[in-house]
């Protein structure tokens, strides 16, 4: 879990840094925490 959002950040920072308008920034942000899975709840299955 740890690799995933450190390699999210390092993204985030990439494209930040690359010029890419900060409100997108933000959102990608956002939607990467959104699909983090929560502890304790487990995934069905079909």
């Amino acid at each position: 879990m740890a690799a995933l959002l450190l390699t999210v950040v390092r993204g985030i920072e990439a494209v930040g840094k690359a010029g890419l308008d900060p409100e997108t920034v933000r959102n990608v942000a956002d939607t990467a925490l959104a699909v983090l899975p929560v502890p304790g709840e487990r995934q069905r299955r079909p």
